[in-house]
């Protein structure tokens, strides 16, 4: 840690030094941007195109018809140790079975949830910065309705073995829920100064 002396310019500016060694290693010259955010008592400052360079990696898997299980595992756990954060998997055959052993693989993978389930399975790795209730309540809608589909199918055809699919998928939908209290519990503790109420994505 490092301390700067206040200066005073001009009667009615104040004005601080930067370290030598931050300016080198940002490659920052006379006249480039810095950006300032003020945050209560605190301020952070970064270069003006450091988060402009930040970008979330995303991969998007086709026709799961080629793939087997076993090959899908490892596939989904390659992406994720090389850091991936978004895995998109496409397919006009995806049914609830398939979305149910898609689920099954994610859940050894800390952070990683299903996202959506729809027409497409979007796999992210969630983090506080990308965290949205409201994607979370979204797909634990789609968890209940996948259970109601999944047994009236049962129902029809006199399926016992999708007992364990439901089994599953309430498991997931309790691991979202308790995710969500535990960021509401984040924010309250947080977000609770008037200066950040602005980046609640609730």
């Amino acid at each position: 840690m490092e301390t700067r002396k206040l200066q005073l310019i001009g009667g009615s500016s104040y004005m601080v030094s930067l370290p030598k060694e931050w300016v080198k290693a940002n490659k920052l010259e006379q006249g480039d941007e810095i950006v300032l955010e003020v945050e209560d008592k605190v301020i952070t400052l970064y270069p003006k195109g450091f988060k402009d360079g930040l970008r979330i990696s995303r991969v998007e898997i086709s026709d799961l018809r080629r793939y087997d299980e076993k090959f899908l595992r490892r596939f989904i756990y390659a992406l994720y140790i090389q850091g991936i954060d978004e895995i998109v998997i496409t397919d006009k055959n995806l049914n609830p079975r398939l979305i149910a052993k898609i689920s099954e693989i994610v859940k050894s993978l800390i952070g990683i949830e299903i996202i959506d389930a729809s027409e497409k399975v979007v796999l992210r790795c969630l983090t506080v910065t990308d965290f949205d209730v409201f994607g979370v309540v979204r797909r634990m809608t789609q968890i209940v309705l996948t259970m109601i589909h999944t047994i009236l199918d049962a129902m029809e055809k006199n399926d016992s073995s999708a007992l364990k699919e439901i089994k599953n998928l309430e498991v997931d939908s309790d691991r979202l829920y308790l995710l969500a209290v535990r960021q509401e519990h984040r924010l309250v503790r947080e977000f609770s100064s008037p200066a950040r109420w602005n980046e609640l994505r609730l």
